[in-house]
């Protein structure tokens, strides 16, 4: 018989990565790290990496099993039944002392296709920024693939991506398809499918860095090239009553 549910901790899944920095940790009240954090996953049921309980009757356990016990209590009926008793969300919090790479993910029609996994549609909640901070995510004019070919060749891609300057309480909507990139000064929180691949996964997603040599992960020949939205896009912060609450939510994971 299940026992009763409590509100559940879990311990740090922190993620050392060469453009991380040092404000998670800080953030998070935990001891400071000697390397670069990048990543902190709050709440994964990524099997390599999966979420370990730290309070209560069960603590040490993963967040995996006890779901695969009580997956409707905590998933709720709905999302038990369509995604078959898994966690189909990774929270994390990103720190980026520097520039990440440009990325480009997959909807669910293609992924599926391609990999037989689902897309990749994100959430992004700016929680600190440097002064002068920004983001890229969609283009500033509507590009052809034409236009687009010759630029990821020539290393101009981002003359032609949209540059969102951010404050904390930013909130950014990043559907499948959109170009975004999140770059150096920024500490956030992410939302993302769990299921979806990604570029260290599998080449579903497409991805480069401006700084490196082309490589077949930015080739205008990928798959998820198709996946592009070319036109023009307005993006602008999403303004929500909600962001006190996220804010003060978040900083207690």
């Amino acid at each position: 018989m299940a026992q009763s549910l409590y509100p559940l901790l879990f311990e740090p899944n922190l993620h050392s990565v060469v453009w991380g920095g040092k404000r998670i940790c800080p953030y998070k009240g935990i001891p400071e790290k000697d390397e670069p954090i990048g990543e902190s996953w709050e709440i994964s049921a990524i099997p390599s990496s999966t979420s370990i309980i730290s309070n209560g009757i069960y603590k040490g356990k993963k967040l995996t099993d006890i779901i695969e016990q009580m997956p409707a209590e905590i998933l709720g009926n709905a999302v038990a039944e369509k995604y078959g008793n898994k966690m189909p969300l990774l929270v994390k919090f990103i720190d980026a002392e520097k520039d990440l790479s440009i990325q480009v993910h997959p909807n669910d029609e293609m992924a599926q296709r391609i990999h037989n996994k689902f897309g990749k549609t994100e959430m992004w909640y700016v929680i600190d920024a440097k002064p002068g901070s920004y983001l890229y995510a969609g283009f500033k004019d509507n590009i052809t693939k034409e236009e687009y070919k010759k630029r990821i060749a020539d290393g101009t891609i981002t003359d032609v991506i949209a540059k969102h300057f951010v404050k904390p309480g930013d909130v950014f909507y990043l559907p499948a398809g959109r170009i975004h990139a999140i770059c150096g000064g920024i500490l956030l929180a992410e939302v993302s499918p769990r299921f979806s691949t990604t570029p260290k996964e599998s080449s579903t997603s497409l991805r480069w860095d401006t700084t490196r040599p082309p490589s077949p992960l930015n080739s205008t020949g990928h798959p998820c090239s198709a996946a592009i939205f070319f036109a023009a896009t307005t993006v602008m912060p999403i303004k929500s009553t909600l962001q006190p609450f996220l804010a003060g939510t978040l900083a207690n994971l």
